[in-house]
């Protein structure tokens, strides 16, 4: 997506009369798009639910896919929980739950305790308004407590719920004994969201809370250790609406489940997933910036993905690096973002991405059905020198390099894969600038502050000369003068294979899915020949 503002426009109602009537003029069916081949791709862009962290762990943490958004807390005196994810060994009710994984010393300095816990402003939950009111509110949950779970009879373990606030002030509920009694089977524990409390930080708010998570320990007057496998179901905050946490469906097989109305009724449709990102949580890098691999996380976490896609029938374009790869470092609590210019510009560094990283990724996804195209790179020209631009990364690289590195990531995928390999043009005038790198399909994005350059309806493709189709990869759904049924008319009208919405999950100044859903549903649930015709 385009980092520089959108601006604001007034609807207009003519642009879609004036495409319907180009698209009369066409054949109906495949032939509609006479300079594209295969059926018209429509879809929609999933950038991240914690852009680049969702494949992957770093010193966060592990928040990927396949803990639904639970993490295992990584706080240098909470360390006692060391993995979370999804689980159909055990339910309290359902078939699935959350399986805490526990490594508890007691009076360690490290692993006395640990915590799960959620972020709700990443991950949240449908029709729920973050942050969110705890006022009088009630909390519970139900853990399945192995043998051990209770410890020293004289000074148990126990259970406590916390949350946390704007600022990430927290709140702990009263600690909570686990007696030998309830292991070895499901217990509900309970509390008062409110009050009273076991600690409080005085600038805790409870009518603004953003997190809420589990704490379990070992008595600070005990020894006891206890590492196994805790399970957790029915977290349930009883607000209005109550928010309730039954670990039946990971979030991504939700989102899908949802994006599935509209995109599964289209005979060719996309989803766009950012993975890598600016490199937060994967690849795993060597301290000289060399890549050494990817995570014991990272595969786990890319096949949720594509398990929730083959579940609703939806098709998956991974985008390997953001164009933020390319900014100075920076780091947010010990973890670096950015800063890895030097894949690109060092041969050593590039061939080390390319062997430890692409290609085992690769190797492993090269005959997966539900993988359209592998992205090598979303918006280069942000990063590459010689584009000008109002807009740069603070590290950029030279076209030449940048042109090489996409080149040597096309040979490579296409080393194994079959899927086609893409890159995802900032602007439809510097496509050309990815010719001849063996691309099977180009790329741009769109967006109202480009239309003093490159006014909407786009150019036809035939223009661009190109030796392979392109897609729209990015439209606004906000802020934008044209409906996303315009653009799909516009992006038909003109030869082009495909159109891609920002976004799903982002919500800002050129992206609300709401806006589009209807029109994209009906566009999907719609006859070519009427999909040609139709107009506002």
């Amino acid at each position: 997506m385009s980092r520089i503002a959108g601006k604001t426009f007034r609807p207009a109602r003519l642009i879609a009369s004036l495409i319907a009537s180009l698209l009369l003029a066409l054949p109906c069916g495949p032939s509609l798009r006479a300079e594209s081949t295969g059926p018209f791709i429509v879809g929609v862009n999933y950038p991240w639910i914690t852009y680049g962290h969702d494949f992957g762990k770093n010193l966060w943490g592990h928040d990927g896919l396949i803990t639904g958004g639970w993490s295992y807390q990584t706080y240098v005196d909470s360390q006692g929980i060391t993995d979370t994810r999804f689980s159909k060994s055990k339910a309290h009710s359902g078939t699935g739950s959350l399986s805490l994984t526990a490594d508890l010393i007691g009076q360690h300095p490290n692993k006395a305790k640990g915590e799960v816990y959620i972020d709700l402003r990443s991950h949240t939950p449908p029709g729920v308004s973050v942050p969110v009111n705890l006022t009088n509110a009630r909390v519970s949950c139900w853990l399945f407590l192995p043998s051990g779970s209770s410890g020293n009879p004289s000074a148990p373990n126990g259970v406590q719920f916390f949350f946390k606030s704007e600022g990430f002030y927290s709140l702990y509920t009263p600690y909570q004994n686990i007696r030998p009694d309830q292991e070895g089977r499901w217990v509900q524990f309970t509390a008062d969201a409110s009050g009273p409390t076991g600690y409080v930080d005085p600038q805790y708010d409870q009518t603004k809370v953003v997190a809420v998570g589990l704490k379990i320990s070992i008595n600070d007057r005990s020894n006891a250790t206890f590492a196994g496998e805790i399970f957790l179901d029915d977290y349930v905050l009883n607000t209005a609406p109550a928010i309730g946490f039954d670990f039946e469906r990971l979030e991504v097989e939700n989102d899908f489940i949802a994006l599935r109305q509209a995109l599964g009724k289209c005979p060719a449709n996309a989803v766009r997933v950012f993975v890598f990102a600016d490199g937060r949580a994967a690849p795993e890098f060597a301290f000289d910036d060399q890549v050494t691999g990817l995570d014991e996380y990272f595969f786990p976490d890319f096949d949720a993905l594509l398990g929730a896609a083959k579940q609703s029938n939806l098709m998956v374009i991974p985008v390997l690096l953001d164009f933020s790869w390319f900014n100075l470092a920076t780091f947010e609590n010990g973890v670096q973002l950015g800063g890895r210019s030097s894949i690109v510009r060092s041969s050593d560094r590039r061939q080390a991405f390319l062997d430890n990283a692409l290609k085992p990724f690769v190797e492993k996804y090269c005959d997966n059905s539900q993988i359209m195209a592998w992205e090598v790179i979303n918006e280069p020209e942000w990063a590459t020198k010689e584009v000008p631009t109002g807009f740069q990364t603070t590290d950029p690289v030279a076209l030449a390099e940048m042109q090489e590195f996409v080149r040597l990531c096309a040979q490579t995928i296409h080393s194994c894969a079959r899927q086609k390999v893409t890159v995802g043009s900032a602007r439809r005038m510097w496509v050309q600038n990815w010719r001849g790198l063996g691309l099977d399909l180009y790329q741009f994005h769109w967006y109202e502050h480009f239309s003093s350059e490159e006014p909407f309806p786009w150019l036809p493709y035939s223009q661009l000369a190109l030796d392979k189709p392109a897609i729209a990869g990015e439209v606004p759904t906000a802020n934008s003068r044209y409906s996303t049924l315009d653009y799909l008319l516009g992006a038909a009208a003109g030869g082009y294979q495909g159109l891609l919405l920002w976004s799903y999950r982002l919500r800002n100044d050129v992206s609300e899915y709401d806006n589009a859903r209807s029109m994209l549903e009906g566009w999907c649930g719609a006859s070519p020949r009427r999909r040609a015709v139709r107009a506002p």
